[in-house]
């Protein structure tokens, strides 16, 4: 529906899913993936600290709004 209409602010939705396997590289290769080459915009990721904390600064570094949910 929200596709049909124009999307958010012009941007059409698209789900893409990389599964990091909980290892911080992996999380890095797919979120620098995301990035770099999908162009997403928003960034809805992180299903453990491991995986998510080392992924901050490059997130951070490429200003696109994160959202997450960290586990102590």
């Amino acid at each position: 529906e929200v596709n049909a209409v124009g999307g958010i602010g012009g941007r059409k939705l698209k789900l893409v899913v990389y599964d990091d396997a909980g290892s911080p590289q992996e999380a890095l290769t797919s979120v620098r993936r995301l990035i770099d080459q999908d162009g997403v915009f928003p960034l809805i990721a992180g299903s453990t600290s491991g995986s998510t904390l080392p992924i901050l600064p490059l997130i951070n570094r490429s200003k696109i709004p994160f959202v997450s949910s960290i586990s102590s």
